[in-house]
């Protein structure tokens, strides 16, 4: 799984990085026995990713200039503040 490429991003980065835009195997299965979104397990552990990209020593390098400008651009498709149950 690449990610970068030797002039910057690649240009799929967005949908390698974009976990809850994927097909969810219980979202498929329809959430049997009413079990929780993958989606809401999701939310800690990318939040914590999230937050370590942004902490000032890494911030600070120049190769993840490109990273965290998409991320801070893309934003709202990479966290969404909400998500639909199916």
């Amino acid at each position: 799984l690449s990610l970068m490429a030797p002039d910057g991003i690649t240009p799929d980065f967005l949908d390698k990085v974009d976990v809850f835009a994927g097909e969810l195997t219980c979202c498929s299965r329809a959430h049997p026995d009413a079990q929780p979104c993958d989606r809401e397990m999701l939310c800690v552990p990318v939040l914590s990713l999230l937050v370590s990209l942004f902490q000032p020593h890494r911030s600070s390098d120049a190769a993840m200039a490109p990273v965290l400008r998409m991320i801070e651009e893309h934003q709202d498709r990479l966290f969404p503040p909400t998500f639909v149950y199916r």
